[in-house]
């Protein structure tokens, strides 16, 4: 699938290098403007500078969870786009990430196809 994002920003909000650098390559040829947080307290510094179109959050971070993260993004931005992205989800996970306000969910290991099409939902 084919897209062109160039006047978009997505925030990948991933602190695992490998993971990152993944959803970097998955990128790379749609134009996407690429900004990069591993850790909470960068998350909110960047997004009081910059508010992306969409969020490629982790569940899982150091010092404060992405579903925390989600919920002060979404109290400052309602619209802001956001999809998370984990290992692992139980129901009950994801009832409690819905709530929080995100729109979406991939599962890791994350592929390109499902990556752009979820993203494509939401820029396309």
């Amino acid at each position: 699938m084919k897209v062109d994002w160039s006047k978009y920003k997505v925030l990948i909000v991933e602190d695992d290098v490998v993971n990152y650098q993944l959803l970097k390559v998955f990128l790379k040829n749609t134009g996407i403007k690429i900004i990069h947080a591993s850790a909470g307290t960068e998350v909110m510094e960047i997004f009081e500078n910059i508010v992306p179109d969409i969020v490629l959050m982790d569940v899982q971070l150091p010092h404060v969870n992405g579903m925390q993260l989600t919920e002060m993004m979404k109290s400052q931005h309602p619209e802001i786009k956001i999809i998370v992205q984990t290992a692992s989800i139980l129901e009950s996970q994801m009832k409690e990430m819905m709530e929080t306000g995100c729109e979406n969910y991939l599962l890791k290991p994350i592929n390109r196809e499902d990556l752009i099409k979820v993203m494509d939902k939401y820029l396309g």
